[in-house]
């Protein structure tokens, strides 16, 4: 694929992605996603071990994967 077409698609793909998220994202996600989160950090931090980079990669998929399945329930 050419270069052009590459960015291109990477443009559509933000866009689409950027769609859904304003489309979807509401307070009930935002304090759920909130509340994981937190009590992950507060088991890490009384533990004193690192929050992984791979840990909030997969907090994002959970983010997508529930708006994906909003979108696709239309």
């Amino acid at each position: 694929m050419p270069m052009a077409d590459q960015i291109q698609n990477s443009c559509d793909q933000s866009k689409l992605a950027w769609e859904l998220f304003t489309k979807f994202w509401t307070p009930e996600i935002h304090d759920h996603i909130r509340t994981c989160t937190n009590e992950k950090l507060k088991i890490r931090y009384n533990k004193q071990e690192a929050f992984t980079a791979a840990e909030f990669n997969t907090w994002f998929q959970i983010l997508m994967v529930m708006m994906v399945s909003t979108f696709c329930d239309d």
